[in-house]
């Protein structure tokens, strides 16, 4: 049952000490804040984390990051399938690697509409990325490289 709140403070079900209101996320329930205060809904969460293995946590990881691009593993995979796991620039598969364990490409999209384009290797992404995307940038480097590449 959750706790009423008295001069501002409210005591947490979990750790039992009263607390500031502030020290509680709000929720949808009569009172209109949970019951456990934040720091005993991080530990909690944290503790929860800890159980989990390590593909478990890379495979929730990885989720959140494609969640961030409106994209499910399913369609990472579908795109994936469709580039024959190459880089839509370069045509090559991911050359980096974490421990050995080469990278997945990246989920490259439009920064200005948030829609996601194709799957890029890192170096492809980086390269886009640090010309700002612009095309005019693009072809002037293309220029450059061909006029001192002899």
């Amino acid at each position: 049952m959750s706790q009423p709140i008295v001069n501002g403070q409210k005591k947490c079900t979990h750790c039992l000490l009263l607390k500031p209101v502030g020290e509680f996320q709000r929720a949808k329930t009569k009172v209109g804040i949970r019951s456990w205060c934040k720091r005993c809904m991080a530990d909690y969460a944290h503790d929860r984390w800890l159980e989990l293995d390590k593909p478990q946590q890379r495979a929730h990881n990885r989720a959140q990051r494609l969640k961030q691009f409106g994209l499910t593993q399913v369609q990472y995979d579908q795109l994936f399938q469709e580039q024959n796991g190459k880089c839509a620039i370069c045509g090559y598969p991911e050359r980096e690697s974490v421990g050995g364990t080469p990278k997945r490409l990246s989920v490259d999209h439009n920064h200005q509409t948030d829609k996601v384009r194709a799957l890029l290797c890192s170096r492809c992404n980086s390269a886009i990325g640090l010309m700002d995307e612009d095309p005019i940038r693009l072809g002037s480097a293309i220029t450059y490289l061909e006029m001192h590449n002899g």
